[in-house]
């Protein structure tokens, strides 16, 4: 669900995520060249309570109010 929306107006998949994005790579070299400069991502669960709870297994129809931001 959407800004906290009774239904879900689109589909949702978190089975994945960026971890990198690399700049200055020319076309031609992109997978045999050095990128010129990088950024890193790191990512966490997007809950309300501990972290210990914050498991993606956790997500169930009784903790959804947990992730207030996630689709369920």
């Amino acid at each position: 669900k959407k800004n906290k929306a009774t239904k879900a107006s689109a589909p949702y998949n978190r089975g994945g995520y960026l971890n990198r994005i690399e700049y200055g790579l020319r076309k031609d070299a992109l997978f045999t060249d050095k990128a010129d400069a990088k950024v890193t991502f790191s990512y966490a669960e997007r809950c309300t309570v501990s972290a210990a709870e914050c498991e993606s297994d956790k997500l169930t129809k009784d903790t959804a109010e947990d992730w207030p931001d996630v689709p369920f």
